[in-house]
């Protein structure tokens, strides 16, 4: 564990000390434990969330995978209207996820959603009137 007097960012102030020692110097209030700024950012770190949902008002629209960074609200889909979103789609890029992909299982519920969609597209309509 490192620790540094609290308040003070001098690097030449930081110390190492067993973790049970540092704990209790701690909690006396004298001394904050140094965190690095990429072990800080990798706590923070959101990862993106992805879905597939259906375009249109009442889910009849093809199926659409869509991804939204959580640390910036930024939403991005990929659709086509052949079934091949999930190659074609443009990668999703924010400040935070340059170039991420959809995971295995959202491309797997994607073409499961797409199989349905095509089935509902092909079949016959009936009338409702005569």
């Amino acid at each position: 564990m490192i620790l540094q007097p609290k308040g003070n960012r001098d690097p030449k102030e930081r110390f190492h000390v067993p973790s049970g020692v540092g704990k209790a110097l701690i909690l006396t209030g004298v001394v904050e434990e140094f965190i690095a700024h990429d072990k800080l950012l990798a706590q923070l770190w959101v990862p993106l969330k992805w879905c597939v949902i259906r375009e249109g008002e009442v889910g009849d629209g093809c199926p659409v995978i869509f991804a939204k960074c959580a640390m910036c609200n930024r939403g991005e889909y990929s659709k086509s209207k052949d079934g091949r979103a999930h190659i074609t789609g443009a990668p999703f890029n924010c400040q935070h996820f340059l170039g991420a992909r959809p995971p295995k299982d959202v491309v797997e519920l994607y073409k499961k959603v797409w199989t349905i969609y095509a089935k509902q597209v092909a079949a016959p309509r009936k009338k409702f009137y005569s």
